[in-house]
């Protein structure tokens, strides 16, 4: 019989509250930053789920070319020949 594979563990990383995309932004950093701390070096499979909204906190939906924008998807940071020289 196969042996199963088990899931890696994960964190949870919670940013409660209405933020602007500015506020949003330095709460990102800030939870960086507390991943850093406990010496965490790397990460993988991130997933952020996010509930857009107005000023007032109604839920708004996104469109783009009339469709809705459901997901957006980074494949990887950018890297400059520096970095992929090692220099």
């Amino acid at each position: 019989m196969a042996e199963k594979k088990s899931q890696p563990e994960s964190m949870r990383i919670q940013l409660k509250g209405l933020r602007s995309t500015q506020e949003m932004r330095a709460m990102l950093h800030d939870a960086i930053n507390r991943l850093e701390d406990l010496g965490i070096t790397h990460l993988r499979g991130t997933n952020l789920y996010v509930t857009p909204a107005d000023k007032h906190g109604s839920p708004v939906m996104p469109r783009q070319h009339r469709r809705k924008v459901t997901s957006i998807i980074i494949e990887e940071p950018y890297r400059s020949a520096a970095d992929e020289h090692g220099i």
